[in-house]
């Protein structure tokens, strides 16, 4: 089992670096991690090594769940949410494979969130890679933005936040 305080390094928010550098590929994401069930589901019908996860608060790194390789992800990740929600809990997620094979961080569910993954890791990278376009931005897709203008990126997101994503978290930032 991995330690949290190896894998996130930082305050965990964008754009910030805050991901350990055993990480080297990255998508960007915008949705709420505690309340999107259909995520969990489709990346744990999609890995075909199964995983146990661990989920932390993104503010404290307090642990709040341990998920085995057979429960239901999606069922545990929205019991939890209920609890917090009902606790007044306003802070993001952070929940990682139990291998350490991916981290997925959020610092506020309003804010964009974050996985990680190592490309020498062939069967994360195909299965990110098939799922990617559904949920996530990647790191060209910021590229694109940062040499377009008019790009929508601009609506959502300042030129200096677009830069720093790319410089922590481009091939350059190792």
């Amino acid at each position: 089992m991995n330690s949290i305080s190896k894998i996130i390094i930082g305050k965990p928010t964008l754009p910030n670096k805050f991901v350990s550098e055993d990480y080297d590929r990255f998508l960007f994401y915008d949705f709420f991690l505690r309340a999107e069930p259909a995520f969990f589901i489709e990346l744990q019908n999609a890995v075909l090594h199964r995983q146990g996860i661990d989920g932390y608060c993104a503010n404290t790194l307090k642990p709040l769940m341990k998920i085995s390789q057979a429960e239901n992800r999606a069922e545990k990740i929205k019991i939890l949410d209920d609890e917090l929600v009902d606790a007044g809990n306003p802070f993001g997620f952070i929940v990682f494979s139990d291998e350490g094979r991916w981290v997925m961080a959020q610092d506020i569910p309003v804010n964009w969130g974050i996985l990680a993954f190592r490309s020498n890791d062939t069967e994360m990278v195909s299965v990110f890679d098939a799922i990617k376009k559904d949920w996530f931005l990647s790191l060209d897709d910021f590229a694109k933005a940062q040499h377009n203008s008019c790009s929508v990126f601009h609506e959502v997101f300042d030129r200096d936040f677009i830069s720093k994503i790319i410089r922590n978290y481009g091939v350059s930032a190792k």
